[in-house]
């Protein structure tokens, strides 16, 4: 019998698995790290400043790869698209001698090269007394040193911690498979201890496909590979000289030997990219005579990271595709879509040099040097693949399918200029359009001053204590605080997976599914927009309401009921001027326009404080307080309704107070690291305006007169007598226009909201009139949008003329449609899409799912409040017409979805792009640490 052929074992690679691998530029404090980030970048993130910590939070920015032969492939086709290769960069915060012990914010610094999967080390070889240096003085040997052990201690810890868990587990003993397997990853783990505590670094030790198995879970930070930048001054780069550079050279050899080092001046490459152009730069590179080492600098950690390129070309694109080296030909095919791997038979190749010593494929095909490849790999020479299946195969994702419709809609490909807010908006879908200058006060108060919660709790009062009576209103308060800090919390997370300017109808979109998201997005488009355009009205008229209101207190001569004409003109013309003075601030540039969202902010705490400090004094100087039992006990029953039903009623108010916090999400393309800024702003508005109005519940049920006497109140907006009566003729004015100015400010930000809302449809193409409304200024604001929503609200507001019920019908319905799309959004999330979007960075984790279905059911219970009738028996005067109302926009969005072409408005191509991205997050989450 002949010997057995010798199996040859497949090396495995140390580190993460995949394609999509990240690099950290890592060193000491003060070394240039931030601004070597902003030259390979060529991008303004990062925060290169004279003072350590400078960096706290890791930025991410994405790079070409330079490369001749996409270069000449692109040139040899001339396509429409070209796509090269990329990798992926993290400005990591400078670490201090015991980082490993929590120094300077070691922990967390050492957390963040912990994810990436190479190193960058920066050094510092240059003396610049401006610019200090944490050691006190230039010494890179000992920079390299003290990296070096605090590595090295913090791997020793990781090691550590997983050799106790693994000797808890095999302290109990066994011969099954499963503990021998445990056994030889202990002692693993024990030589791997035992290598760092001689002071070595874990990528120089010779491992054996199992040791290494057992290494890459670890994501140790000394099995990283790293390529060193020694930086270097302009002067000492440009005469190839430098002082320090022999102990480097030294010190690499003894402790590094093999790891690639390059020179560098960080300041040098940082003033090529204040030139105009490449043109430029090349030009005084030459006339120095020298050329940028960033290419260099590329290409090296791409070729340390065992990264290789295959391209697929053509008249309609050249693209470099990225693949681990050693990758098999299916597993390949299977980079440019996953179906060419599962119906893998074989590919066509041609070799670069030999494509390019022939000229084109048909002198390759000629002279026989075309080759097949079935199971091997696609060898270490560059090629050009075109896969064969065992059928044919039509992607359900292909290039026609998620073209973009329009220009605001990207292709889905990242480029180097592109920050991680755009990149994260380019992978949903669309371009970076608007300005992105707000941030997470910004995005707070959008919430927060869009729910204006005293206000709200002013405004719907009257309502409230009727509907079950103060004992109703007080405790139904309470329970709805905590639902809606579990629907807060929901919408957070769907919004950090999904931030875009479309929001609740784009989350609605994708809550969906394939199957029934286009069908979701239309309904909650339709619902959205209507609800937001219609509260933008209804506050109008509230603060024109305050205003007229004056009109009682005083006595004057004009009357105020609504069933009057003249009272209803007046009321027209004061709420169109309202109108028109608050959105009219919403075409301010983006940087004054965050003073009006600090300026609303500060006005809703003023009225906060002032109700809290100087109502309770004034009356206590007048009628005198409610007694505790009165707050606490008493029912009511103003509605008519029966008993059980007149309580639940008291959610109509409560819910009415509390919504529109995804406010934030409508302005989260807008928002610098939106992924996480929105979400924190959409949770903690909700929190903070709940949290913040119970007292004020509680202080107004303190403050009230007598019911007989509230209801006796005839003022179009009965406070501002409850006021007039506490605080005097004088000290009421003053409170009233607060109260005003509170309004009016909560109009203009939910103008924003609204206005984002239309500009998203109309970027999506729906809208008549897309191209024009989906414009952007010369500031990049949807101006635009924000006309078509003035002329709509406006047209709102006209119904008051004819009819008081008209225009309080057409208002009825601003809460129930926001309350009905968070319904719908969580049935999607518990029911359709429960294990989708899982690598959003604001996440309830385990939590996300049961939280959802919780708010699924509060939220469909309180629209089935807001749907009902306040008063009984129900009449056509009586008859709460939101649920026609409602009806009919749904019909609206109905008759949209059935017959805009799919092509037109979030095609399913599209919205699944979208998911096969976010998988592909998924896998690359789950398996960094």
């Amino acid at each position: 019998m002949p010997p057995k052929k010798e199996v040859k074992q497949e090396k495995v690679l140390l580190g993460r698995p995949g394609n999509n691998l990240k690099s950290g530029i890592v060193g000491l404090a003060n070394v240039g790290k931030s601004t070597l980030f902003q030259a390979i970048t060529k991008c303004s993130l990062g925060n290169p400043a004279n003072f350590p910590y400078a960096t706290i939070d890791p930025e991410e920015a994405r790079v070409i790869v330079p490369d001749p032969r996409f270069d000449w492939l692109c040139e040899q086709y001339k396509p429409k698209s070209q796509v090269p290769a990329n990798l992926t960069i993290y400005d990591i915060a400078g670490l201090t001698r015991g980082a490993s012990t929590g120094a300077g914010l070691g922990n967390s610094f050492l957390s963040h090269i912990r994810a990436v999967d190479a190193i960058f080390q920066v050094v510092r070889c240059f003396d610049d007394a401006e610019i200090i240096h944490v050691e006190g003085d230039v010494n890179p040997t000992r920079d390299l040193d003290i990296i070096s052990e605090e590595l090295r201690i913090k791997d020793i810890e990781f090691v550590e911690k997983a050799k106790d868990a693994l000797s808890k587990r095999t302290r109990i003993g066994g011969q099954s498979l499963e503990m021998k397997k445990l056994k030889e990853e202990e002692a693993t783990v024990d030589k791997i201890l035992q290598w760092l505590k001689d002071g070595k670094d874990v990528r120089k030790g010779d491992w054996t496909p199992k040791e290494v198995e057992a290494i890459n879970p670890l994501f140790l930070l000394t099995a990283k590979p790293v390529v060193y930048l020694v930086n270097l001054s302009e002067k000492d780069y440009l005469r190839q000289k430098n002082k320090h550079l022999p102990k480097v050279m030294e010190w690499m050899k003894t402790n590094s030997p093999g790891d690639p080092i390059i020179p560098i001046s960080v300041a040098f490459e940082d003033r090529l990219t204040r030139f105009d152009s490449d043109a430029e730069a090349e030009e005084e590179c030459k006339k120095l005579g020298t050329k940028s080492s960033l290419p260099k600098v590329i290409t090296t950690m791409r070729q340390s990271l065992n990264l290789g390129s295959f391209f697929t070309t053509g008249p309609d694109e050249v693209r470099q595709w990225t693949i681990r080296k050693g990758t098999k030909a299916p597993q390949a095919a299977g980079v440019i879509h996953t179906d060419f791997e599962k119906t893998f038979i074989q590919c066509i190749v041609y070799n670069y040099a030999t494509l390019k010593e022939y000229g084109d494929e048909a002198a390759v095909k000629a002279a026989g040097k075309v080759m097949t490849k079935e199971k091997a790999d696609l060898g270490s020479q560059a090629t050009t693949m075109s896969p064969k299946q065992r059928q044919t195969v039509t992607a359900p994702l292909g290039e026609a399918d998620i073209r973009p419709k329009n220009p605001l809609q990207s292709d889905f490909e990242d480029t180097a200029s592109m920050d991680s807010d755009e990149r994260f908006l380019n992978a949903l879908g669309y371009k970076q359009t608007l300005h992105r200058q707000w941030k997470l006060f910004d995005s707070f108060a959008a919430s927060f001053a869009a729910l204006y919660f005293v206000g709200g709790i002013r405004v719907t009062f009257s309502i409230g204590i009727g509907a079950g009576g103060p004992a109703a209103y007080w405790s139904s308060y309470l329970v709805t605080c905590i639902f809606v800090f579990i629907t807060a919390a929901v919408l957070a997370e769907i919004c950090s997976a999904l931030p875009a300017a479309g929001s609740i109808y784009f989350w609605a979109a994708e809550a969906g599914g394939r199957r029934y998201g286009r069908l979701f997005g239309f309904i909650v488009a339709w619902w959205s927009t209507t609800a937001w355009t219609t509260f933008v009205a209804a506050e109008c008229q509230g603060a024109a309401n305050f205003l007229l209101s004056e009109i009682s207190v005083f006595n004057l001569p004009f009357p105020t009921d609504t069933s009057n004409i003249k009272f209803r003109a007046v009321q027209w013309i004061v709420s169109e001027l309202i109108l028109f003075i608050s959105i009219g601030a919403n075409y301010l540039s983006p940087s004054k326009y965050r003073l009006i969202f600090r300026v609303a902010t500060y006005v809703i705490l003023l009225d906060f404080l002032l109700n809290i400090i100087w109502l309770p004094i004034a009356v206590s100087k007048s009628y005198g307080f409610q007694s505790a039992e009165f707050v606490f006990t008493q029912t009511y029953n103003e509605t008519g309704a029966p008993p059980v039903w007149n309580w639940m009623l008291s959610y109509f108010v409560t819910a009415g107070i509390l919504v529109g916090f995804e406010a934030s999400g409508h302005i989260s393309e807008e928002t610098k690291n939106a992924s996480l800024t929105a979400a924190r702003g959409i949770f903690s508005s909700a929190v903070a305006s709940a949290v913040l109005g119970f007292p004020v519940v509680i202080l107004f049920l303190f403050c009230t007169p007598d019911l007989n006497t509230l209801y006796a109140l005839n003022a179009p907006q009965p406070f501002v007598s409850l006021y007039a009566m506490t605080l005097g003729k004088g000290g009421h004015v003053v409170m009233n226009i607060i109260c005003i100015l509170g309004l009016m400010l909560n109009t203009t930000v939910a103008g924003v909201a609204s206005s984002r809302l239309i500009w998203a449809v109309a970027r999506d193409g729906v809208l008549p009139f897309s191209g024009w409304i989906s414009q952007v200024s010369a500031n990049k604001e949807p101006r635009n949008a924000v006309t078509v929503m003035l002329i709509v609200a406006a047209l709102l507001l006209c119904t008051i003329l004819p009819s008081a019920v008209a225009f309080t019908s057409l208002i009825s319905a601003a809460a129930v449609p926001t309350i009905t799309a968070y319904a719908l959004i969580c049935f999607g999330r518990v029911f359709i899409t429960p294990h989708e979007f899982k690598n959003a960075r604001w996440s309830l984790g385990r939590w996300s799912r049961p939280l959802t279905l919780i708010a699924l059911i509060w939220n469909t219970y309180l629209a089935a409040v807001l749907f009902s009738p306040i008063q009984f028996p129900v009449s056509a005067e009586t008859f709460n017409y939101s649920s026609v109302i409602f009806g009919a926009i749904t019909i609206f969005g109905l008759l949209s979805w059935l017959f805009t072409p799919e092509d037109r408005w979030l095609p399913a191509a599209r919205l699944g792009k979208i998911r096969e991205i976010d998988a592909a997050l998924n896998e690359s989450t789950s398996s960094s640490p």
